[in-house]
């Protein structure tokens, strides 16, 4: 979360970051279409979409301490 290095720019940044969510979010999508499970260490195995909901839920939950950081 805090790299010693990194784009020179947010502009530079974005132009990172842009096509890894594409392919992360294509990978996700492909993966919930064919009912594919994740393993949490607390929940068990859960629907991939069961567990991007929850840690959007529980990101969203801690977002006061993420920005404070």
């Amino acid at each position: 979360m805090n790299p010693a290095s990194g784009p020179p720019t947010p502009a530079a940044g974005v132009a990172r970051l842009e096509p890894a969510w594409e392919r992360l979010s294509a990978t996700c999508t492909t993966a919930a279409a064919q009912n594919h499970q994740m393993t949490s260490t607390i929940f068990g195995r859960v629907g991939l979409v069961d567990y991007i909901r929850f840690q959007a839920q529980h990101t969203w939950h801690h977002r006061r301490q993420l920005i404070r950081s």
